[in-house]
């Protein structure tokens, strides 16, 4: 059994990464911990609350996040309740009694894994109190970065937009994201490079049965029009970077090529992303099996 903490800013893609974890046999989430990111960390948290009881999960320790002063989420294209818009997150959520931070150190364990899917703000907390964090954890997979620097133009020629808008969880904070790739651990980055390649067809959600799979569909329709129009798709797309990063969790082979390196945020134009240069501790994902992760996201929605 495969025991997991989860961190994250519970908007569209996160709901259903989640769900591929509490739908896994041989997963354990063992705690949720909310950030702000794709909505507040106070709505993330409500957002888990809902995504858990779904599940029929109600019984995780969710913490609240650190909430970043003046920040808008009726822009998000989760919607500004990061669920699309649907009100499905729940009215309120009982929380622990643990501040997000220290929550992430109390479950450091060498039997549990960290999933980060969010903006690293809280992470970056638990590692100024406890420098040691995530080395006590067995393995910390991050939903962050652009993959290795040497490999700019291959994500420039696939996706030019993330060098101009730069890669959305470092973008939110881009100092927590430094201060994470520097810690150390066993520590492995999927970034966008790896994430944004796996388009799901709307049509997979359309055929999704039970009540997981009207959830998801629920949430999804605002989503993937957003998606659609981002990635120029002929057709109706989902897309599911935090999904990517669940399943390299869950099943660490999903990763078919990496690199190691050490990440170095750089800004530009008010944008930032975590690129991999030179040799370093921590690995970063360059080829993943995306079959698998479809399949895995077919299984949870009942639409196989």
């Amino acid at each position: 059994m495969r025991e997991v903490v989860v961190d994250t800013d519970c908007g569209v893609d996160d709901a259903l990464a989640l769900l591929i974890l509490l739908r896994d046999p041989d997963v354990h989430v063992a705690a949720v911990i909310s950030s702000a990111g794709n909505c507040s960390a106070a709505q993330a948290a409500r957002n888990a609350a809902a995504v858990l009881a779904a599940a029929d999960h109600s019984g995780v320790p969710i913490a609240a996040g650190i909430e970043p002063d003046g920040k808008d989420y009726s822009q998000s294209p989760h919607g500004s309740d990061g669920l699309g818009n649907t009100g499905l997150g729940v009215s309120s959520a009982e929380l622990s009694a643990l501040p997000a931070p220290a929550l992430i150190s109390e479950m450091a364990d060498p039997t549990r894994d960290l999933l980060c899917l969010a903006p690293l703000t809280n992470v970056a907390a638990a590692l100024r109190d406890d420098p040691g964090v995530l080395e006590r954890y067995r393995r910390v997979v991050i939903m962050g970065g652009m993959g290795p620097r040497a490999n700019t133009d291959r994500v420039l020629a696939g996706y030019p937009q993330f060098l101009i808008k730069g890669d959305t969880n470092t973008n939110h904070d881009p100092a927590a994201t430094a201060a994470v790739a520097a810690a150390a651990g066993a520590v492995v980055w999927v970034g966008m490079n790896v994430t944004a390649p796996l388009h799901v067809p709307f049509t997979l959600f359309e055929r999704a049965e039970g009540v997981l799979g009207e959830f998801v569909r629920s949430i999804s329709a605002g989503y993937a029009e957003y998606a659609t129009r981002m990635y120029e798709s002929a057709e109706l797309i989902v897309t599911a970077h935090d999904s990517v990063a669940a399943a390299v969790l869950a099943q660490p082979g999903v990763v078919v090529e990496s690199e190691k390196g050490t990440g170095e945020v750089i800004r530009a134009d008010g944008c930032s992303a975590l690129w991999a240069t030179g040799d370093g501790p921590h690995e970063f994902a360059t080829a993943v099996d995306y079959q698998a992760v479809l399949e895995r996201i077919q299984q949870t929605i009942g639409a196989c």
